[in-house]
């Protein structure tokens, strides 16, 4: 079994962001697969537990690792995937901020 299985989803969340961690660390050595690595397994994580908040930062340092590889195409891919993830989730914020707000009126 891999050890994402076999951890309680609060550890899970604190390993997907230190994957994130691992990744941004490699992208400024310029050690790009281990990299992209890294962010694939924080990913990984992140879908496993459906969270947008975990999307982000793995798609962000995908994208920088193939564009500092040439690899426009995938990097542009991975932009895209995270200006969503990242819209999405302070769209969500900013709506609930509203609802609080109408609700305190």
């Amino acid at each position: 079994y891999s050890m994402e299985y076999l951890l309680p989803t609060g550890e899970l969340f604190s390993l997907s962001e230190l994957y994130c961690g691992l990744s941004n660390l490699y992208n400024k050595i310029e050690r790009y697969d281990s990299a992209k690595m890294y962010a694939v397994k924080g990913l990984k994580i992140a879908n496993n537990l459906k969270s947008i908040n975990l999307k982000i930062l793995p798609y962000y340092y995908l994208s920088n690792a193939y564009e500092s590889t040439g690899k426009s195409d995938s990097a542009l891919i991975f932009l895209k995937l995270y200006v969503d993830a990242y819209d999405s989730l302070y769209s969500n914020e900013y709506k609930q901020a509203c609802i609080d707000a109408a609700v305190k009126e």
